[in-house]
């Protein structure tokens, strides 16, 4: 039995393996995808050939015909496409088709069946030069989609009239997912998620789909969203009691000298309050974002949920330092308590573990005897040390360019101090990104890293962040999901407003298949560091990976509000429009990545990938980059293999593949969910190389 996938991709196969994708077998699968949507009716010879070659002289186009149905009859033999005098149609007792199955279980009232079967829009990503066919492909697309989005309203609707409001607000996501304009959709939501308890995600959708009407539309939201998002952001404010956001410390005396000072006490300080369970804490990297800023302390409450803010000033001479710190509440701007400290800076740990301590009587959080000592743990004995950790971290958070002068800082620091934890994990963060982002070759990267993460936690055993760093190796270094699993769940569980432990453990979870248990611990994530380009970056990854390409580029568009510049945004965003939309929707959003790069080689790759899709010369040109590049840089061979794949080079390909499993690149975890290696996938040679990048045996049980 033969399986033709059409929603959500293009994809004929059987259990062996695919045997026609939409890569490189362009005809074929548009042949079959005609012949399929017209069910047992079939389809006449000469609709086929207005559709396919319009362009084309009749003879001609009735020989390419008779070509194209011989080489797929080649691969499912002669009774899978029956001709019945000028007729075509599938025969159903040999290939299984999954949109003829969707619409059956429409017509027979099972919309679950329904929505588990429709796994993405009509041919989602193929692409064939023709524009009879593209527009019969936008029609058939759109017109399975209402009947999806009418599975789902069915759902939903069943779901809040048995009270279950979370099974509901599942429902009425993924509806808003495929009409993101729908305002009565978007109430439903945001009432179901605030009836099923989680009124913070329902206040970020609520104001979600309300920046979406004004800024796309130019319309402003109805009335009744409007006033349920004003409600649910008072309950917030009110029940997140025990939130905080510390605000970038002002650097009294404006020396951009010593500004990385001040930086680096306000990140330490919600390093010490982010061990506390009773609080929520967000992350320096949104609250980064109102430096010098001029809005009201209420209003950075409400747009980072936080009921409390923390402020001050630092101001260093030689070796003393002032610091003032004031803790406000959000609502009222009523001062909690505030504080001025004159110390020499030999002090300054015992100043920050008396500011966090300070910030958690005020919130009334009780602390447990473990977060006590980690609040008043000094980590270093050598401020020497610590001021060039502090540097260190200024560059590591710029990430690109600036990871390899954090590496020289904290290498710097270790020198001072050998017993220094965190430097350790400085050193083994660094590695692990440069590795991940293919600047090193990432077996030398990543074994850095590992040892790195080790003496960190041979220094001490229960920080929380080389058990992260750690738990991301093992996954993408020694391709062991379920041990690095474990890890990171146990640095959530050591510190639960770590937000990098979720983001790391969100791809983990992906590529053990569990996609919408990645989108959550990504989501997780987000609540610690709302306004952080990365992370909102990140969680439009996981929607990518889990198939969700429309609330993907709604995510991403979110990314790239927060930093236009974001290279990463431009490339996932890429990525989703080929996958959405077709590769020339791509292009542009690739070349944006790869510019605001520096032309970084895996940006690069994935541009050579979508002009190949698109049958683009200038798909050449990208590998001819990577041969002059090599003689300057590292290039991963895991880029030639995307470009020869978009250029439907299969022998080339696994040449290049074979040398990325050599240099054991991380992307080779990602590689079995990803569609673009689709037209492998049957290929001997790749069945041979994949095992060496297996999956452990062990399993979650």
């Amino acid at each position: 039995m033969y399986h033709l996938q059409v929603l959500g991709g293009a994809v004929l196969s059987n259990p062996s393996g695919a045997l026609v994708s939409r890569s490189g077998q362009v005809y074929p699968m548009g042949l079959l995808a005609l012949v399929a949507a017209a069910c047992e009716g079939g389809v006449s010879r000469e609709r086929l050939v207005a559709l396919l070659w319009p362009e084309g002289q009749n003879a001609a186009a009735r020989h390419r015909l008779s070509d194209t149905l011989y080489a797929l009859r080649q691969k499912i033999g002669g009774d899978g496409v029956i001709a019945t005098g000028d007729l075509m149609r599938i025969n159903l007792s040999v290939v299984q088709v999954d949109a003829i199955e969707f619409e059956q279980a429409v017509d027979a009232g099972d919309p679950s069946r329904a929505v588990q079967l429709y796994e993405g829009p009509f041919l989602e990503g193929f692409h064939l030069d023709s524009r009879a066919f593209q527009g019969w492909m936008d029609e058939e697309r759109a017109r399975l989609s209402d009947l999806y989005a009418r599975s789902l309203e069915t759902l939903a609707r069943g779901a809040e009239g048995t009270g279950n409001s979370a099974r509901a607000a599942r429902w009425w996501e993924r509806l808003l997912a495929e009409d993101p304009y729908r305002s009565s959709v978007a109430l439903r939501l945001v009432r179901s998620l605030a009836a099923a308890g989680d009124p913070a995600t329902a206040l970020r959708q609520a104001q979600s789909h309300m920046r979406r009407l004004r800024e796309e539309l130019g319309i402003e939201p109805p009335p009744e969203l409007a006033e349920f998002a004003h409600e649910v952001r008072a309950y917030r404010v009110h029940g997140e009691a025990r939130s905080v956001a510390v605000l970038p410390f002002v650097n009294v005396g404006g020396d951009p000298d010593t500004e990385y000072f001040s930086d680096g006490v306000t990140y330490d300080i919600i390093n010490r309050l982010a061990k506390i369970r009773g609080l929520k804490v967000i992350s320096g990297t949104s609250t980064a974002r109102y430096r010098n800023t001029t809005k009201s302390v209420r209003t950075i409450g409400a747009e980072l949920e936080a009921a409390t803010i923390l402020e001050g000033e630092i101001q260093r001479a030689g070796n003393e330092v002032r610091i003032n710190a004031q803790l406000i509440d959000a609502r009222t701007d009523e001062h909690l308590w505030a504080e001025q400290y004159d110390r020499d800076l030999d002090s300054v740990f015992a100043i920050q573990s008396e500011v966090a301590r300070q910030v958690a009587a005020g919130l009334h959080a009780t602390l447990t005897t473990s977060e006590r000592r980690r609040i008043d743990l000094e980590p270093t004995g050598e401020i020497a040390a610590y001021t060039l950790y502090l540097k260190g971290r200024s560059h590591w958070v710029r990430r690109g360019a600036g990871l390899k002068t954090a590496l020289a800082y904290f290498r710097e620091a270790l020198r001072v101090d050998p017993e220094y934890a965190l430097a350790h994990v400085g050193v083994a963060d660094c590695h692990a990104l440069l590795g991940w982002f293919g600047e090193m070759p990432p077996s030398a990267a990543f074994s850095e890293a590992k040892a790195a993460s080790l003496r960190a936690l041979e220094i001490d055993p229960e920080l929380a962040e080389a058990v992260a760093t750690l738990g991301f190796l093992r996954a993408f270094h020694e391709w062991s999901p379920f041990t690095a699993e474990v890890e990171l769940r146990r640095a959530v569980e050591m510190e639960p407003g770590y937000a990098p432990a979720h983001y790391y453990l969100s791809p983990v979870l992906l590529v053990t298949d569990r996609p919408d248990e990645a989108v959550e611990s990504t989501r997780r994530a987000l609540e610690q560091d709302p306004l952080s380009p990365f992370v909102n970056a990140h969680l439009g990854w996981m929607l990518i990976g889990a198939g969700r390409y429309g609330e993907a580029i709604a995510q991403l568009e979110r990314a790239l509000e927060l930093d236009s510049d974001l290279s990463m945004a431009h490339w996932l965003m890429g990525w989703a429009r080929v996958y959405e939309s077709g590769p020339e929707a791509a292009i542009p959003h690739l070349e944006t990545a790869v510019e605001r790069s520096g032309r970084t080689p895996w940006f690069l790759a994935h541009l050579g990938w979508a002009y190949g899709l698109a049958s683009r010369p200038e798909s050449a040109d990208v590998l001819e980059q990577f041969a002059v590049q090599r003689s300057a840089r590292y290039v991963r061979p895991i880029c030639d293999v995307l470009v020869h794949l978009g250029r439907g080079e299969t022998h080339q390909a696994l040449d290049w593949l074979e040398r990325a499993c050599d240099e054991r690149d991380p992307w080779l975890a990602i590689l079995n969910i990803d569609p673009a290696f689709d037209a492998l996938r049957a290929e001997p040679r790749f069945v041979e190389l994949s095992a060496r990048w297996a999956w452990e045996s062990s399993s979650r049980g």
